[in-house]
């Protein structure tokens, strides 16, 4: 059972000396580490031999630990991810809201048992927090600058961006019902093992109802606005009229699919160490 590192060493809030860092704590534990820049992600994943048991501790960002993820899928390996990015929320669905990475470490490896984790597919893609559709994803730059502390770049990046569209409609479909909507979202439950997905609809009234929610994507998230309509599945369709499948966010990153995009609940092949007292 080997202990297994990824340092990605231009993620948001990893330390310069995160790899050193991760090695002193862990000492002879600790079997091989890789350390790689974001760009080199996909490359160096793919480099990682994985058996049955092994863990993989990831340090790094949403987009970092998604990728893990998709690497063990199926091999009864295990991915502990450490909170090294802006907004960490895989960490938060994993460990809670705990965002000290030595405490992460420690209690996550007393853990002993390994935790399925439920996610889900987009056309077959897999994703772990959500997917969102419409022109109002168009505002993940905006959401980045200010998140960053660039107020105004972020607002000329929502100024520049053409999401104020309540012509552009999503049509959702969950069973026999259909929701017709300006934007839409799949999202996981907060749970682990959790056993639906749950489906959002954005039907504003107004363009002041529709910038509401976009103020709302921008500072918080726009699950806690106003005229979202939301259900519960284990699957649902949806279907964009305009420019169907380019407007897409996987996991917080930019995305494209063929129409209609068929979002399926998955569980029973992913594996993580969670901490104790955790989710």
């Amino acid at each position: 059972m080997a202990l297994i590192s990824l340092v990605n060493t231009t993620s948001g809030s990893v330390p310069e000396d995160g790899d050193m860092l991760l090695r002193y704590e862990l000492g002879s534990a600790l079997t091989r580490q890789f350390c790689c820049s974001g760009k080199q992600i996909v490359r160096t994943l793919a480099s990682i031999e994985l058996r049955d048991r092994d863990t993989l501790i990831v340090w790094g960002g949403d987009g970092t630990v998604a990728a893990a993820l998709n690497l063990v899928r199926g091999t009864g390996a295990m991915v502990l991810p450490l909170p090294g990015g802006t907004m960490n929320l895989l960490h938060r669905r994993i460990h809670g809201q705990v965002a000290d990475w030595k405490m992460t470490l420690t209690r996550a490896l007393c853990s002993r048992q390994p935790k399925a984790l439920t996610y889900a597919t987009a056309n077959g893609l897999p994703f772990y927090v959500a997917l969102m559709i419409g022109k109002l994803t168009q505002l993940v730059e905006a959401r980045e600058a200010l998140r960053e502390g660039h107020p105004l770049e972020a607002a000329r990046q929502a100024a520049s961006a053409d999401v104020l569209d309540m012509d552009s409609i999503i049509t959702t479909r969950i069973g026999t019902e259909e929701l017709r909507a300006t934007a839409a979202a799949a999202f996981l439950p907060e749970a682990l093992e959790g056993d639906c997905l749950e489906i959002g609809a954005i039907a504003p009234e107004s363009l002041i109802d529709l910038a509401s929610v976009g103020l709302s994507s921008l500072i918080s998230d726009w699950r806690e606005a106003e005229g979202v309509t939301f259900r519960q599945t284990e699957e649902a369709w949806f279907h964009e009229e305009v420019d169907p499948g380019k407007n897409a966010l996987l996991d917080g990153e930019p995305a494209e699919f063929e129409d209609p995009i068929k979002v399926e609940l998955r569980r029973g092949d992913v594996f993580v160490h969670a901490m104790d007292g955790g989710p």
